[in-house]
């Protein structure tokens, strides 16, 4: 593995290390999940509140387009 390589690994590492819990989504083989915007809250640009309904919204419309319609 080349130096540059390792230096990104690394980086990478450090920055999974700097994010808070609250903006894990969940745990899959011990690595984190993020909610989809978590970066715009790193950046603040977003709150967290922003992101959670933006989730929930799109969860809810995902499940009303594939659910069977009852007519």
């Amino acid at each position: 593995m080349t130096e540059a390589a390792t230096a990104r690994i690394k980086s990478r590492k450090k920055t999974a290390q700097n994010i808070p819990d609250y903006l894990v989504y969940k745990m899959v083989e011990d690595k984190p999940i993020y909610y989809k915007g978590y970066k715009d809250v790193l950046n603040q640009t977003k709150t967290f509140e922003e992101i959670i309904i933006e989730s929930k919204l799109q969860a809810g419309l995902k499940a009303e387009k594939y659910t069977p319609s009852h007519r």
